[in-house]
């Protein structure tokens, strides 16, 4: 087996959009992930990243490994985060080393960069990329310093609520992310609090802002496409279907068309005010209503509790997930301090 690894071009992206599809998610819900019609897009929204390809004696993308550069606050002050994302290995090439030397690659490039503090996430029981973050060739373990749930709401008509969206941040909805995003021990940084590109906001208050959340949707830069579901997913479908022609029921998925996802990017609420929270969940499900969407997507830290209990009773599929970490300059204390207090995640991008 013959393969060199190298830098990606921007002329790969079809070859890389193709390696994606190739190994659907399985489960009582079958999804593709595409990454039409750029695969760089995504990469592009954060500040650098590092793409790795591997390319057989025939041209041929047989693998591809990532790791973007993003500014994050740890313990309050700010550090550079490099999160791994999109090992894909070509279906013919499962078992052999190919993923292994991808691993080994980007770790040179990553030293090379003075990268420290490494982070990826991982779906609950994806087993199969484990052996890649668990110390071999040399590179440091990683360990897991949170775990998620991410909470998929139904959206849902209120006839007393308008349709009516705010495309705009403003100061005081900036600060109010930043207060609320004190509590936790990794969190975004200020600047990505006020810049909130592409984002869609709803707010609680009148002359201050006591909830809001800025809501976005990814379907530009990647698509959840439905490829199977069960005979129970089936069945609960049809009847959902005869069911809408008389009552006002969120759009139903369908096989081989793109879920229609809008995610809670950022939220926060002032202390005690956890119903003005309910109250802004309220208007984002009804715009994700008038707009067609599936799901309204909100994750959480298990260790969140006072969000959790806020969250359960209005889901009805719950996503398991985790943040693994590491330190390339034995930095244990800042991991230390990571996994000892409650981290944010965005589930947008990931």
């Amino acid at each position: 087996m013959k393969f060199t690894i190298r830098d990606a071009k921007p002329e790969d992206s079809n070859k890389l959009i193709e390696l994606t599809s190739l190994a659907p998610m399985k489960g009582i819900i079958g999804l593709r992930i595409d990454r039409k019609p750029d695969f760089f897009r995504l990469l592009n929204l954060s500040e650098s990243y590092i793409l790795l390809v591997a390319e057989d004696n025939i041209q041929q993308i047989i693998g591809c490994f990532a790791a973007t550069k993003h500014s994050m606050c740890i313990d309050g002050k700010t550090s550079i985060v490099y999160y791994l994302r999109d090992l894909k290995i070509h279906p013919d090439y499962k078992g052999s080393i190919l993923g292994y030397k991808l691993v080994k690659t980007m770790y040179n490039r990553l030293l090379k960069a003075n990268a420290d503090i490494l982070c990826c996430t991982m779906a609950a029981e994806n087993d199969a990329v484990l052996p890649f973050f668990s110390g071999r060739a040399n590179i440091p373990a990683f360990t897991e310093v949170s775990k998620y749930k991410v909470y998929q709401l139904l959206p849902s008509y209120y006839s007393k609520l308008s349709n009516k969206v705010n495309t705009t941040g403003n100061s005081k909805l900036a600060s109010c992310f930043a207060d609320y995003f004190k509590k936790y021990s990794l969190r975004p940084s200020e600047v990505a609090l006020v810049e909130l590109k592409d984002c869609i906001h709803f707010t609680s208050g009148t002359n201050n802002i006591d909830a809001a959340i800025a809501a976005f949707d990814p379907f530009p830069y990647k698509q959840n496409v439905v490829t199977h579901y069960s005979l129970s997913i089936a069945t609960l479908l049809t009847m959902l279907k005869i069911l809408k022609r008389i009552l006002k029921l969120p759009s139903l998925p369908k096989k081989f068309v793109p879920l229609k996802i809008i995610y809670a990017k950022y939220y926060a609420y002032t202390p005690h005010k956890e119903q003005s929270l309910k109250n802004v969940i309220q208007q984002l499900r009804h715009y994700a209503f008038s707009q067609d969407y599936h799901l309204v997507a909100i994750a959480a830290d298990e260790k969140d509790e006072e969000l959790n209990r806020l969250l359960k009773p209005l889901s009805r599929f719950v996503f398991k997930s985790s943040l693994l970490a590491t330190t390339l300059k034995n930095n244990e204390e800042l991991l230390c301090k990571m996994k000892q207090g409650i981290c944010y995640e965005d589930y947008s991008l990931a």
